[in-house]
């Protein structure tokens, strides 16, 4: 009789069997990418105000940012901001903004 050799078979087994039940049944949920790091400066604008936030791109201090006014490379961001198509981001729109992005990150 060949114990250890019934005793590996046996680990194997009981391996062999972990396995597909903890691939049939993930003890750690899936992960999610991490959203895009946003430029500090943004991350540092979500600290104040929407009315902040205008003051500091509102170039000719209208009262509203215009997407030339925003930086470029922030410009996707101004769209998808920018939820009745005008063109501009008022303060409604801004705290809007501010809202998603403080939950984001």
């Amino acid at each position: 009789m060949n114990v250890g050799g019934k005793m590996v078979g046996a680990l194997a087994l009981i391996l062999g069997l972990t396995s597909v039940v903890c691939a049939a049944n993930p003890q750690e949920p899936t992960k999610k990418d991490p959203p895009p790091r946003l430029p500090p400066f943004l991350m540092e604008a979500l600290k104040g105000t929407a009315d902040d936030f205008i003051k500091r791109f509102d170039k000719n201090q209208n009262g509203y940012i215009k997407k030339e006014d925003f930086p470029p490379r922030l410009v996707e961001l101004f769209t998808k901001a920018d939820k009745n198509k005008d063109g501009k981001l008022d303060k409604k729109e801004v705290e809007e903004l501010f809202a998603v992005l403080r939950k984001q990150y």
